[in-house]
């Protein structure tokens, strides 16, 4: 579902995206998408996305600096221990850009073993916690942000400790 960095998870319908099966101790990455299908103009995103942190645990968060160049203090965050990504930035001194698909950021994260057999990353929708901004402060998110459905595999067969490299989590 996008044209990210990662390649793309399987479509189980527009507001779930599933991945292949991981082991723990598997790390994987996705990408988090802002689709702008009317193409307004973007100034500024605020991305709130949850986890189970007794699945997961959040490596690396890489924001797109094709993008975005300015990250507002503790704009680029993860909490393990509440299971919370907070991604919130902006275009230089005010400027927008009007792409029909906009990567915010790259997400790794690493398949725990105390997982159990699948978890769920979605977007927390409230409009202090995810927003995407024109330049006069207009949120102009629309839709419905898809989740990303984290299968695991528990039965220990396969090799654990793999980096996978693919997957888009869209907003829109």
């Amino acid at each position: 579902l996008g044209d990210g960095r990662c390649s793309k998870y399987t479509a189980l319908n527009p507001q779930l995206l599933q991945t292949e099966r991981f082991l723990p101790g598997d790390s994987f990455e996705f990408d988090v998408i802002i689709t702008n299908d009317d193409e307004d103009d973007v100034s500024s995103a605020l991305v709130t996305l949850l986890y189970e942190p007794s699945s997961l645990s959040i490596e690396d968060i890489t924001i797109d600096s094709q993008y975005f160049t300015d990250i507002t203090p503790g704009g680029s965050d993860s909490s393990d221990e509440n299971g919370i990504i907070t991604l919130n930035v902006s275009m230089p001194n005010g400027s927008s850009l009007n792409d029909s698909r906009i990567r915010v950021a790259t997400v790794t994260a690493s398949i725990l073993q105390s997982a159990g057999s699948s978890t769920v990353i979605s977007y927390l929708l409230q409009s202090d916690k995810t927003a995407v901004n024109d330049a006069s402060g207009t949120d102009v998110l629309n839709g419905t942000p898809a989740s990303l459905q984290v299968l695991i595999d528990q039965s220990g067969t396969g090799e654990p400790g793999t980096v996978i490299n693919q997957g888009t989590a869209d907003d829109t």
